[in-house]
């Protein structure tokens, strides 16, 4: 099934200043959490024992989610768990689905610059803003108690998408929570706020690989201007050679990686991460919950 995770008809060795010596980047990492953000669309039953078609890959087969966060008003989900042989504790968010109207006006508000916490200056798209607020009392519990039954355990928030931009929500919430020890990979993220939004959550979690594939059209969404602006760090999935990662300088914006492509933007390269295809339909499963 095609879906658009985003409103897109609207038009080497990394260390970053404060990045933690050890978070570097790892495709096979990389592959481990875009199995959980792609897991995030199948039917939740076949999460929730996870069986699902994501769930079977090796690397995170052992994987056991406790919690999964829903709002009927806004179709937003995601599961919270804890895989302990790699001593994670792993958030995911779930995309647009192509088929839900709520999930398109969430991010057709996310267009909307609105004001984050009233701290001066610091806005974020409303619609995502909603999404994260509204999840967010089903979250935090969560990860209170996982934290608490595993304290050493790294917090890893992924998402594709729309998801990608809860991701980033969630990530800066736990850090102002108090959390530490939070890294974040996701794929295909579209801006999720301003610029003064982008360098404050730089200096809250600097632990963050964001992957872009090539054209995809959804991370040069919405606009720089319409007042948005990435954060960092960018993983450009160079179109030009297979499996070739370029690291991205700290700007968020750096003008040699995704940013340089303005032309023949893609849908296509948006559902095809690290070679594989976002979708659920082997093992014929469906996306949302069956309300």
């Amino acid at each position: 099934m095609m879906r658009v995770a985003f409103a897109v008809c609207f038009v080497v060795v990394f260390f970053a200043c404060g990045t933690d010596a050890s978070f570097v980047w790892s495709r096979e990492v990389a592959q481990q959490y875009l199995f959980y953000s792609y897991a995030s669309y199948c039917n939740v039953s076949n999460i929730s024992d996870w069986t699902c078609k994501w769930c079977k890959q090796p690397t995170v087969s052992e994987f056991t989610p406790v919690a999964f966060p829903y709002d009927p008003q806004i179709d937003g989900y995601g599961f919270v768990g804890v895989h302990v042989p790699n001593n994670t504790i792993v958030i995911s968010f779930r995309g647009t689905v192509a088929s839900d109207l709520k999930n398109w006006v969430t991010d057709l508000e996310s267009l909307i610059l609105t004001s984050y916490k009233n701290m001066t200056g610091i806005q974020v798209g409303k619609g995502f803003y909603k999404e994260w607020n509204d999840l967010l009392p089903q979250v935090l519990p969560a990860v209170t108690n996982l934290r608490k039954q595993y304290p050493s355990f790294q917090i890893f928030v992924t998402g594709h998408s729309l998801g990608a931009a809860i991701s980033v929500l969630c990530a800066l919430e736990l850090s102002e929570a108090g959390y530490d020890n939070i890294s974040v990979y996701n794929y295909g993220l579209p801006r999720v706020g301003n610029q003064a939004f982008a360098n404050y959550y730089d200096s809250m979690i600097p632990n963050t690989f964001r992957v872009v594939n090539g054209h995809d059209i959804v991370p040069h969404t919405p606009t720089i201007n319409q007042g948005f602006y990435h954060v960092a760090t960018e993983v450009w999935e160079n179109p030009g050679e297979s499996m070739s990662f370029r690291i991205c300088d700290s700007s968020g914006e750096d003008p040699h990686c995704s940013d340089s492509q303005t032309l023949d933007l893609s849908v296509y390269d948006h559902l095809h991460y690290l070679g594989f295809y976002e979708d659920c339909l082997m093992d014929n499963y469906y996306y949302a919950y069956d309300y």
